[in-house]
């Protein structure tokens, strides 16, 4: 399946027009059912499909261990992807309340952050490590080389080692490919650094919450909210990490 597509655009400045090629980032509905209900409509990037819907479900607590998926089938419909996933789970009893978040809807159980146990992790990182990360996981998207269209999220350990990176036109979506390929696989989440591109809002904090990754760094800004929620969850958020110096705005202790 494409995953850029090429297009006709115009070069445009004060003195001058020419028409050219330029390589857009393609964007595709992803449909996902889970035994026989359609859940949700994601709009993302078509690459790591599974684990983006599997990694979707985990966060919004559809499903809760790897154990619960029996089996996925992907199939192209021709105007939309649908995703189905066949998992040992009620979904009946499921109680949603919606949300309007900044990636739009969501929906998420009442008691979700109440349930989510604080972070009380010893693990420790250097700051020199963590601005290294970012250079090497900078150059890590080749769809960005290409479109400048995508976000970028990847596990990491201590070391600065890549372990899983990801990438979609959401910044949600992106997460949830690592989150749902790390579970998978059976990757360990926990003393790990989740490296992401995009701003740091609620949502993000929440979703890596629930695995123990203790550190989050991104190029861009975390939310207000975002911080109460990482205070609370004993995170370490890292923001404006570029180049040679960063913000660290919860949990410095674990920053060396």
């Amino acid at each position: 399946m494409e995953v850029t597509k090429e297009v006709e655009a115009t070069y445009a400045t004060p003195r001058e027009r020419a028409a050219r090629t330029e390589q857009v980032i393609c964007e595709v509905p992803l449909m996902i059912v889970v035994n026989g209900k359609e859940v949700a409509t994601l709009h993302c990037t078509p690459t790591s499909l599974e684990y983006l819907a599997v990694g979707f479900l985990l966060s919004e607590g559809v499903l809760t261990r790897r154990e619960d998926v029996k089996q996925t089938i992907v199939a192209d419909k021709g105007s939309h992807i649908r995703i189905d996933v066949v998992a040992n789970v009620e979904m009946e009893t499921l109680v949603r309340h919606r949300l309007i978040g900044s990636a739009g809807v969501s929906f998420y159980q009442r008691t979700g952050e109440e349930a989510v146990p604080r972070a009380n992790s010893q693990f420790q990182v250097s700051i020199s490590k963590v601005l290294s990360l970012m250079r090497h996981f900078q150059t890590k998207s080749c769809l960005y080389s290409k479109t400048r269209g995508n976000h970028s999220c990847a596990l990491c350990n201590a070391d600065g080692t890549i372990i899983v990176f990801a990438e979609d036109i959401g910044r949600h979506n992106a997460v949830d490919k690592v989150i749902g390929e790390c579970v998978l696989r059976g990757v360990s989440l926990e003393d790990k650094i989740l490296a992401t591109s995009g701003r740091i809002s609620a949502e993000i904090v929440n979703k890596i919450a629930k695995w123990k990754i203790p550190v989050i760094t991104s190029f861009g800004a975390p939310t207000s909210l975002a911080l109460d929620l990482a205070r609370n969850f004993g995170l370490t958020v890292i923001g404006f990490a570029q180049e040679h110096q960063a913000v660290i705005y919860t949990n410095a202790e674990r920053v060396a």
